[in-house]
């Protein structure tokens, strides 16, 4: 069982016994924690004003600071409340489309369709 972490990438692993520790020379004995894919479960409301500004906030798992959140390809700006919780704002000149979330574990696209209208 590795130790939890929020970090990625390779660490060093040794092993202890009545015998000794094992060396940590090279790159054989590293373990690489990686990033979860992220999900997307809901958005908050599932429509907003063609202007921008409208608050949605979105539902899942795996989020992290560092993430881009995209309205139908257009980037908004947005906060990371929890792994579980994002809130964000429509940009202006975003279109109908789906909401995506990406982390370096990967997208996540809502299945809802988000109508700007």
């Amino acid at each position: 069982t590795s130790p939890a972490t929020t970090s990625t990438g390779a660490v060093n692993v040794t092993v202890t016994t009545t015998g000794g520790t094992s060396s940590t020379s090279g790159t054989a004995d590293d373990f690489t924690y990686v990033a979860p894919v992220p999900t997307v479960t809901s958005l908050a409301p599932a429509t907003g004003s063609t202007v921008g500004g409208t608050t949605v906030t979105i539902t899942g798992t795996g989020y992290v600071t560092g993430a881009t959140v995209t309205f139908n390809g257009i980037a908004a700006t947005y906060t990371v409340v929890s792994s579980t919780t994002i809130t964000t704002k429509v940009p202006s000149g975003a279109t109908t489309g789906k909401i995506a979330v990406t982390t370096k574990g990967g997208t996540a696209t809502s299945t809802a369709t988000f109508t700007v209208g």
